[in-house]
């Protein structure tokens, strides 16, 4: 028991939440003490600690949560995505590399021999032959020649893809240089059955300037 006073009043400031049990009892001034009463009340927790406020704190700790999940998700498919266009231009870069060197062999291998069968042909049209023998030389002649122009058109591709081709700007015979067009063509154009014919509408002959091996390539 606790003794008031005459006020009669008893403050609980500081009670943690939860049901209690007041027992209440006074006297008159003559001393005559009245019989107990019992008084039952309920201090509530802070909003914080109430059911919905633990259930708002554990709505929001899982927003949290899962707003940094996909947050690391996002983070990981930028590393993820950013490491494979790497590894790409890695691979990319390998590629080119190995393509390259392979074309600088293959100029080197094949350009070399070739040149000197295209020698040896060409000495070998000089010399007298009959027919079918002159035949044979210009299939070879020929097949060098295109051989010859496919290996520097290969060449010249991995020149444009590292940016490295460059145009030699000379002066040229226009009418030698549509005369060699038509001495590869026309061969190959009977090989297969069909009719070339080649007109020049040039009185004379026209000395242009610019890369004749690039025109050539053009128009073949």
């Amino acid at each position: 028991w606790v003794d008031v006073g005459s006020t009669g009043e008893r403050l609980f400031s500081r009670l943690p939440s939860g049901h209690y049990t007041l027992e209440v009892q006074g006297h008159t001034a003559d001393g005559i003490w009245s019989a107990s009463q019992t008084l039952r009340f309920q201090v509530l927790p802070p909003w914080w600690l109430s059911p919905w406020g633990l259930s708002l704190l554990a709505l929001l700790t899982l927003c949290v949560i899962a707003a940094a999940i996909l947050l690391y998700r996002r983070r990981l498919r930028r590393l993820t995505a950013w490491q494979l266009a790497v590894h790409k231009q890695e691979l990319a870069e390998q590629a080119s590399l190995a393509k390259t060197r392979f074309l600088a062999t293959l100029g080197h291998e094949v350009r070399t021999p070739m040149t000197g069968v295209l020698g040896m042909s060409e000495l070998l049209l000089k010399t007298s032959q009959d027919a079918t023998q002159r035949s044979y030389t210009e299939s070879i002649r020929r097949a060098g020649a295109h051989l010859l122009r496919l290996v520097n058109d290969a060449l010249d591709l991995a020149r444009i893809e590292s940016g490295r081709l460059e145009l030699d700007f000379e002066p040229f015979s226009v009418r030698q240089l549509v005369a060699e067009v038509e001495a590869l063509m026309a061969p190959l154009a009977q090989e297969r059955g069909l009719r070339f014919s080649l007109e020049i509408g040039l009185l004379g002959d026209i000395t242009a300037s610019g890369d004749s091996t690039r025109i050539r390539q053009i128009l073949l």
